[in-house]
């Protein structure tokens, strides 16, 4: 079977009210997309820029500090709000805050691999209670509804924990049952870290098991990086981090 064509990878995406005029995203980076780094990355090309990951608790506090995270410029196109939080609890009531900076998504970190958040139960911790992450997917599509808002709630996720506890299908399948209109994988486990190989043959697993657009991220440190991804695993796009 012949190759597709580059210009059939890149591609719009559409979700539900939305349609995305590509399917390059900038992936959520702490300490680094902050409103500077995402006009850049969108100057460049990036169809949609990621917030750093903002706590949810802060937000619930009304930390100046992390609401400045995630404010808005009024010169940026598509941004999405990336939070992390250890359940369900205070997501309806962030969501308001939320709705204010006009996200074009509200991404769940379901895989940050660093020690200060995990032990809290957020990021990465969360793939120890697959069940847990589809609650918090419904308890903020639940408040989203109520608001009459149509914003769209997404996940991001790892391979699993450790190379003993590799779940990232069940995790996935709670999340779009719960009502995720996508998912990401970066598919190192928790303990990788950001070291070692991220296996993309599970990004080709995962685009089988759900019903949702699948976006993988993970060792892409170059344009040609970018088309081997979108050709070797079929998935909807990519997100590029620090590789």
């Amino acid at each position: 079977m012949p190759e597709k064509p580059v210009s059939s990878l890149y591609h719009s995406l559409d979700l539900p009210g939305i349609r995305m005029p590509g399917n390059i995203f900038l992936a959520p980076l702490a300490g680094y997309t902050d409103r500077s780094f995402r006009l850049s990355c969108s100057e460049f090309g990036a169809d949609l820029t990621y917030t750093e990951m903002v706590s949810a608790l802060g937000i619930y506090h009304n930390s100046r500090k992390t609401v400045a995270l995630f404010e808005k410029s009024p010169e940026e196109p598509f941004k999405a709000v990336q939070i992390f939080a250890p359940g369900p609890e205070f997501l309806a009531d962030i969501t308001p805050a939320l709705l204010a900076q006009s996200p074009a998504l509200i991404d769940i970190n379901c895989g940050c691999p660093v020690p200060k958040v995990v032990k809290t139960g957020a990021g990465a911790a969360l793939m120890k209670e697959p069940k847990k992450i589809g609650a918090m997917v419904k308890a903020l599509k639940d408040a989203v509804s109520i608001l009459g808002s149509t914003v769209q709630v997404t996940v991001k996720l790892r391979s699993g924990l450790d190379a003993n506890s590799i779940n990232f299908l069940e995790c996935a399948r709670e999340a779009a049952e719960a009502g995720a209109s996508m998912l990401c994988l970066h598919p190192r486990t928790r303990s990788q870290g950001y070291g070692g190989s991220a296996e993309w043959a599970h990004l080709a697993l995962l685009k089988e098991a759900v019903p949702v657009p699948v976006f993988g991220s993970g060792d892409l440190f170059t344009a040609q990086d970018v088309e081997r991804m979108l050709r070797e695993t079929g998935c909807d796009g990519v997100m590029v981090a620090r590789g």
